[in-house]
């Protein structure tokens, strides 16, 4: 008996345990003889792993890794070396090397690359031409101050901020608000009938929307909705939006699982958590881009952290103007101040809930997916992955489980890219 990825799963297999989907739903019982359509039917919920008899994941790893020929072996070892700069201290940041060199060496295997695109001028010293001494550097204040002047949000995030103040909203008024802004109503739709959801049947209105998944689920989902909205005119010659999306959607959805795994915690808060906690580099871009890339290059330099780099180059970093902005915008306090402290968990007041956006943040960089700014995987400290009452293990599925999603997610918000 094992636990096998559902990626894994083979007809024929059985089922040597219940098998759950979410909310404790029950959707074959243990004995079960896996079909093709049972299989589907599991990636449909988003479940991401099973019980099985007579096999584990280790045991298929072991087989697929014994295909997989020494060159890619090697090139995968030399990356895994470059993106984790220090041995791992926490349980969590070690199994997750482990799970970088896999999906590395199973990506080279392919003549695939992973993540190789580090610009060579980062790493040389800056030239002449690079100075940025003539770009003034705002205040953390004033740069908050002007980006919430110039970014408004849509009207329709603070018309439901408005809706859920009042003590005489229901879910007829949220369904009602959202449903006025056909551009909103349609992603939030796509989204919930999408795999992030895995609804056995489509939901083909907001108030059916609102009645599965509930008021304060949708109502979050639509602010993170909003905040892509917001920023999609930042220059493609400024910053690569796209990847910079996929980094943060990604983050979202690991994010959203990590939490699940947790008692109490509101799942599609922490999506958006994970989706807008890098706003602050945005903005930062925005106003003094020769600034940030120069952070980028100290940063790869000296193997620091990007958050370190920007400290060091501008004085502030963009988890603090972050955080200060989404407060300026009336963002739920516990929301921002997770953001604010997604660089140093440890030191937060909401220590689970801030470790939980920081796990998920360095997943996606680990694994590379889009790009963030941050060239090496950050070290966890062990006081942050204390507070967590998941296991190590999690991780693999939860890898698998997202990789589904993400680019499903990504052309749900932003469209396919042109040469899709």
């Amino acid at each position: 008996m094992g636990r096998v990825h559902t990626d894994n799963l083979e007809p024929g297999m059985k089922l040597t345990s219940d098998l759950l989907g979410p909310r404790g739903i029950l959707i074959l019982p243990r004995g079960a003889v896996l079909t093709g359509k049972n299989i589907q039917t599991i990636k449909i919920w988003g479940v991401s792993e099973a019980d099985v008899e007579g096999v584990s994941e280790a045991d298929i790893s072991k087989r697929e890794l014994s295909r997989i020929n020494p060159e890619a072996f090697r090139k995968a070892e030399e990356r895994t070396n470059f993106l984790f700069s220090s041995p791992p201290r926490t349980p969590f940041t070690e199994e997750l090397r482990r799970q970088v060199f896999l999906e590395a060496s199973k990506r080279y295997a392919l003549g695939d690359s992973f993540g190789d695109y580090e610009p060579a001028e980062l790493f040389r010293d800056s030239a002449p031409g690079d100075s940025c001494d003539d770009e003034p550097v705002p205040s953390v204040q004033d740069l908050v101050h002007n980006a919430a002047r110039l970014s408004s949000f849509p009207d329709i995030y603070f018309q439901i901020s408005q809706v859920l103040s009042s003590p005489r909203s229901s879910a007829h008024h949220i369904a009602e608000v959202v449903s006025k802004d056909t551009s909103l109503a349609a992603t939030l739709l796509k989204l919930v009938n999408s795999s992030f959801y895995g609804s056995p049947a489509k939901i083909d209105s907001i108030p059916r929307a609102v009645a599965i998944i509930g008021v304060n689920e949708l109502s979050t989902l639509a602010l993170g909705i909003s905040a892509i909205s917001a920023f999609k005119g930042v220059p493609e010659d400024v910053f690569n939006m796209r990847a910079f999306w996929k980094h943060s959607i990604a983050c979202g959805i690991f994010a959203r699982i990590y939490a699940s795994l947790e008692v109490g915690l509101s799942e599609e808060r922490y999506f958006v958590m994970g989706i807008i906690h890098d706003i602050g580099r945005l903005v930062m871009f925005q106003t003094m881009p020769r600034h940030m890339v120069e952070a980028t290059r100290l940063s790869v330099r000296k193997r620091l952290p990007i958050h370190i780099a920007e400290q060091q180059t501008i004085g502030y970093d963009h988890a603090t103007a972050g955080g200060l902005l989404l407060g300026s915008w009336s963002f739920p306090p516990a929301l921002a101040h997770s953001i604010l402290f997604h660089h140093r968990p440890e030191e937060s007041k909401s220590l689970t809930e801030t470790t939980i956006l920081t796990l998920a943040d360095i997943t996606a960089i680990g694994l590379r997916m889009g790009r963030s700014g941050t060239y090496f995987v950050p070290e966890l400290k062990r006081e942050a992955w204390d507070s967590i009452h998941f296991l190590p293990s999690a991780i693999g599925p939860t890898i698998i489980q997202a990789s589904r999603q993400i680019t499903e997610i990504l052309t749900l918000f932003l469209g396919k890219e042109e040469e899709e």
